[in-house]
């Protein structure tokens, strides 16, 4: 009778051993995450400015912008139709939002024929001090 009461014990070693080929074949190697864009720092004087924007687009290419300047080191960059289609852009889309963030002074753009335009971020403070907001407005009401 003292046998049957330690084959049928729930604590027996045999039958609580595992095999460790059984872990190995069913471990799956972890999907690597895809890198993302996390933030983007807009300068206070860019705020400012982009108050007086009329288009979604010219946002979406403003932090987009800042972004790729800040991973550029600051550096003049270029952007192409595939950058601004990441942000859903278009291309017609790209050129009303650069030429509404050079209206409001917040870039220069130095175009290419048939190629992507060059660009050139004002992101210091005495560049952007020198037109004001308020001169900005006054200008947008004449035209």
């Amino acid at each position: 009778m003292m046998k049957l009461k330690l084959i049928n014990n729930p604590l027996d070693l045999s039958k609580l051993r595992i095999d460790a080929e059984q872990f190995q074949s069913k471990a799956k190697p972890r999907k690597l995450k895809k890198w993302q864009r996390h933030y983007v720092q807009v300068p206070w004087s860019w705020v400012e400015r982009l108050q007086l924007a009329k288009r979604v687009c010219t946002y979406k290419l403003a932090h987009l912008l800042l972004y790729e300047g800040w991973k550029n080191g600051g550096k003049p960059l270029v952007l192409s139709n595939v950058l601004a289609a990441e942000v859903g852009l278009c291309r017609q889309a790209k050129w009303r939002g650069l030429a509404e963030l050079e209206e409001l002074g917040l870039v220069r753009l130095e175009r290419r024929k048939g190629r992507a335009p060059r660009i050139v971020l004002e992101t210091s403070v005495t560049d952007l001090r020198q037109v004001t907001v308020t001169d900005l407005r006054q200008v947008r009401r004449q035209t």
